[in-house]
């Protein structure tokens, strides 16, 4: 199962960043280091969503297996749709393996999809007023711009409008 095939456009969503450039030391041979940080303010982004794990599933079973016992254990995959002539579901594992369950044998399957979203490297040149390439460092609320030809550092963004973008969780609103 290659996860690349299990992800969904999932439309955009507004963001609010803190963007801070850097004052930096140095050169291209001797390595650069930044010496200040300052404020450049807030910058709205309607930010990119993705579906991922589209029909992955967790699955706990214990089967029935006649003549052999009973089998348990847990692993992640998903339905086929197939149904075979004892009324047995077919469910695909990750590693490729099918598993053929009376619906009594589940015992827990819980979906794997959320929602992620991040800016583009488009959006964040734009934010930061540049036109060279870069690279991104950082988690999800939280990226480190370099300039990709020398890693000269640019500066970096703090999502304020959300805990979590992946998955998406909006911050709380204070009262």
């Amino acid at each position: 199962m290659n996860n690349q095939l299990h992800t969904r456009s999932a439309g955009s969503l507004p963001s609010r960043w803190a963007l801070r450039t850097y004052d930096v030391w140095g050169n291209a041979k001797d390595g650069w280091e930044v010496n200040d940080t300052r404020d450049a303010g807030e910058v709205a982004l309607r930010i990119p969503q993705t579906r991922y794990n589209v029909g992955l599933t967790s699955l706990t079973y214990k089967c029935r297996d006649i003549g052999y016992g009973v089998e348990s254990g847990h692993c992640f995959g998903e339905w086929t749709g197939e149904m075979d002539t004892w009324g047995k579901r077919t469910f695909k594992r990750t590693d490729d393996v099918l598993l053929y369950l009376f619906p009594d044998e589940i015992t827990k399957e819980e979906s794997q999809e959320f929602v992620g979203a991040a800016p583009s490297d488009r959006q964040i040149k734009r934010a930061f007023g540049v036109t060279c390439r870069i690279e991104t460092d950082g988690d999800d609320t939280h990226i480190e711009v370099n300039r990709a030809r020398d890693g000269y550092p640019i500066g970096e963004m703090t999502c304020v409008s959300h805990e979590s973008l992946s998955p998406v969780r909006a911050k709380a609103e204070v009262k």
